[in-house]
């Protein structure tokens, strides 16, 4: 049952992610929640942010850098992971360039609330899009 809770509740953080909604997606945050986004220095979102104000300001960098749609086509809950496999759709805005890529979320939740997101991504991709576009 508490599966398909946290599922649910990851298919609500992409939508209020989707929607602009930083308040509803932080409320389902636990206070020391840990986000790990690998990449470069290229890519303003990627790093580790920690606690509930470190994953407003990852909300804030990415919607500052990037427009993003991101509903994930497949869910599995396994106790308290939920797995999502995506194709994230991305556009760079200082560079009008597309991102595509591959992309695999595991929330970890602890009581309700999720406590790590852990992303694993083609980096090569996320940081071409942040390479200048070829005149």
């Amino acid at each position: 049952m508490s599966e398909q809770i946290n599922v649910e509740a990851v298919r609500r953080i992409y939508q209020a992610t989707n929607d602009g909604d930083l308040p509803s997606v932080l409320n389902m945050l636990s206070e020391d929640v840990e986000l790990f986004l690998f990449g470069s220095a290229k890519v303003p979102w990627a790093g580790h942010w920690r606690w509930r104000q470190g994953a407003e300001q990852f909300l804030i960098a990415m919607g500052k850098a990037a427009e993003v749609r991101d509903t994930p086509e497949v869910l599995v809950g396994a106790g308290d992971l939920v797995i999502a496999i995506h194709r994230p759709r991305v556009r760079i805005r200082a560079t009008g360039r597309d991102a595509d890529f591959n992309c695999v979320h595991v929330w970890t939740f602890r009581n309700g609330l999720v406590v790590r997101m852990r992303e694993y991504a083609d980096t090569v991709a996320w940081e071409g899009a942040f390479d200048e576009p070829l005149t």
